[in-house]
């Protein structure tokens, strides 16, 4: 019952999964099969089965599961360093998208003034409050557009953090406020990283990728930092 109805869930949720999503049913399956287990404990075989098995897992689960458990599972801490390092108190960072904001105020402690796509006013936890707000707003990337654009200008740079998509064909100039007729509640965040890819390519004379992605890193918090430099209407 657990597994057709939590698939029920997913379906009426229409979200992309994750692989976390999957959690709550894997300690259901878990528990339903200690149970089963347990009330067949009293033969022999099964004795016999739950012991193979535990010892089987001993002896090949740490060979599997060796390398993801030696895997970085961000490279925020590497771009903070970088950032620290390099960029100037007139700079401005932009950290894209917003859900990297916690990792990045954890590990970045330079004196370079950052925003978040969209802007937030709480970088310390996921604020999805916050988040609705501004998908419902009829252009939630204006102050961020500002800030670079004053940044440039100035003759400062300005540093992407998690870099942004390339201009696409076909896309709408503006999704509206959420929820958009076609796409409901979701692509917020694609869309604004394509927008601010697209301004940066209109408006920026150079640019350059200060790290790119890493081989050995979880492709969950695997950031690039990329600088911009010089505006142009």
């Amino acid at each position: 019952m657990s597994i057709f109805t939590y698939y029920a869930f997913l379906k009426i949720l229409s979200y992309a999964t994750r692989p976390w999503y999957y959690l709550p049913l894997l300690c259901v399956v878990a528990g339903a099969i200690d149970l089963i287990g347990g009330m067949l404990a009293h033969l022999r075989w099964i004795k016999i089965a739950r012991v193979l098995f535990a010892i089987t897992a001993l002896l090949f689960l740490p060979f599997t599961l060796w390398k993801s458990a030696h895997e970085p599972l961000t490279d925020i801490d590497v771009v903070a360093h970088k950032l620290e390092e390099e960029a100037s108190p007139g700079d401005l960072i932009v950290v894209n998208p917003w859900h990297f904001a916690p990792s990045f105020y954890r590990y970045y402690h330079g004196s370079t003034p950052w925003i978040t796509v969209p802007t937030m006013s709480e970088h310390r936890i996921h604020r999805y409050d916050l988040m609705k707000s501004k998908m419902m707003e009829l252009d939630p990337l204006s102050d961020v557009r500002d800030a670079i654009r004053q940044t440039l200008q100035s003759y400062h740079r300005v540093w992407i953090v998690g870099g942004a998509r390339p201009p696409e064909e076909d896309m709408p100039v503006s999704l509206g406020p959420a929820p958009n007729p076609y796409f409901g509640w979701a692509g917020y965040m694609a869309f604004w990283s394509i927008e601010l890819g697209s301004f940066l390519n209109a408006h920026t004379i150079a640019g350059d990728v200060v790290i790119e992605l890493a081989p050995d890193v979880n492709s969950n918090e695997n950031i690039p930092l990329l600088v911009a430099r010089g505006w142009r209407n």
